[in-house]
């Protein structure tokens, strides 16, 4: 079995299959539903890079910023990641930066051309990894990998532009606070997990919205310790005494 408990950059589809116990239909699944990005390693790999935003029209403008070589992960749309997963390779003209840039690979004459990238060429990013587990509740906990470096931009990104690469679970903790403070724990966890799910959506957006799994798992650890029956407040019981009981006499005492 692949041993992933070592941090790496990036990790290939068959560590992944061994650490999170899954399989290529399983992957695929996440990989359509968008809940999983799978990347391609490039080394200094010639491409256009533009930024991209929505106009007031609600089309998607896209800015060239110039050319450069990319060195290191590039990540697949969900579309392109899927037909890989489903076909064992495919013809890719698209891809997107860590940072959000749209990458289009090009020659020396500036004229673009699509990569053919095969199934065993796809990878998962490190803070992809991450941020998956975090929300699946899956990986090996008892051996947790080391954070990732964040590498700067190229070139600074506008703030608004796609999913963030992790859900604020600190503020979604702050208005859980608010909520008891002001109105008072409900009868059962239910409707903060349904008022959650609502306030991400409202906060970042419908398309940034966390696995209903993820929100349980954070509303019920502190709805329960709120409540004070979360197990890890519980009262230890008394030590065990040790040591041979004494031996008692015919009328019930201790024999000293």
């Amino acid at each position: 079995m692949a041993k992933t408990n070592r941090r790496k950059p990036y990790y290939t589809l068959r560590e992944i299959y061994a650490r999170w116990a899954m399989d290529a239909d399983d992957i695929s699944a996440y990989v359509l539903e968008g809940e999983l990005s799978l990347s391609l390693p490039v080394a200094a790999l010639l491409m256009e890079v533009s930024d991209t935003h929505q106009a007031a029209d609600g089309r998607i403008r896209v800015e060239p910023k110039g050319r450069q070589h990319q060195v290191g992960p590039i990540d697949l749309s969900r579309i392109d990641a899927y037909a890989v997963l489903q076909n064992g390779a495919g013809q890719i003209a698209r891809f997107l930066s860590p940072a959000g840039q749209l990458l289009e690979p090009i020659d020396d004459a500036g004229e673009h051309h699509a990569l053919l990238v095969k199934r065993a060429q796809l990878v998962v990013r490190h803070d992809e990894l991450e941020r998956f587990e975090m929300e699946h509740d899956l990986g090996q906990a008892s051996e947790p990998l080391p954070s990732a470096p964040v590498p700067p931009p190229a070139w600074p990104t506008p703030a608004a532009r796609g999913a963030p690469a992790r859900h604020d679970w600190e503020e979604c903790l702050c208005e859980l606070g608010a909520i008891a403070h002001d109105e008072g724990l409900p009868e059962t966890q239910a409707p903060l997990v349904r008022r959650m799910m609502d306030w991400f959506s409202t906060t970042y957006g419908p398309e940034n919205v966390p696995s209903e799994s993820a929100v349980k798992q954070r509303v019920s650890r502190f709805y329960h310790r709120l409540r004070g029956d979360d197990p890890r407040s519980a009262v230890p019981p008394p030590p065990r005494r040790r040591g041979p009981a004494p031996a008692h006499g015919k009328n019930g005492r201790a024999n000293t």
